[in-house]
């Protein structure tokens, strides 16, 4: 591990010493967390779907500060999203700012092991874009009257209407005027 200019950056190797993962701090990051609570923020961690020209996806973590802005901690390019990569990359997130409070994600399982197993204390929930794609995509053509020749029976609206009820519910007294 090396430290210049007070950012933080790591390099994975595999057995056969080839690179398989770097990680970043990002400029200011330090001063975010330290500002909003180190070991006490809520951040998202996110692979892109596709590769660089080099085969490597590109990791991100943000956290959302207290202004609304989005803040990119830390950043790292990984060979294979698989656990040894996703634990690598926590693992120096938590050395840099303490292991987070709440922890977003996609539903990859890779990436909900690695978090049980290198932040045990960090409560794991899923990202409500990924959600709602997986409720889209799984349940949405159900709800089709006349095979999708017509527009989705009102019961789907209902559906999304209850999905981003219980999104935006802060407090159990929400759901029971159903």
């Amino acid at each position: 591990q090396r430290q210049q200019d007070n950012l933080v950056a790591d390099v994975m190797y595999d057995e056969d010493d080839t690179l398989t993962g770097v990680f970043v701090e990002m400029r200011g990051a330090y001063e975010v967390a330290k500002k909003y609570g180190m070991g006490n923020l809520v951040a998202t961690i996110d692979a892109t779907h596709e590769t660089n020209a080099f085969g490597f996806k590109l990791v991100d973590v943000v956290v959302t500060d207290h202004n609304n802005i989005i803040r990119c901690m830390a950043v790292a390019v990984i060979k294979t999203e698989n656990v040894e990569a996703f634990r690598f990359v926590l693992k120096n997130f938590s050395k840099c700012f303490g292991s987070p409070r709440v922890l977003m994600s996609d539903s990859d399982a890779s990436i909900a092991t690695a978090i049980s197993l290198e932040l045990p204390h960090t409560l794991h929930l899923l990202c409500v874009f990924h959600l709602l794609l997986n409720l889209r995509t799984n349940v949405r053509s159900l709800f089709k009257i006349d095979g999708g020749r017509s527009p989705y029976d009102p019961a789907w609206k209902k559906i999304l209407h209850l999905f981003w009820k219980l999104v935006h519910m802060t407090d159990l007294h929400v759901l029971q005027d159903r």
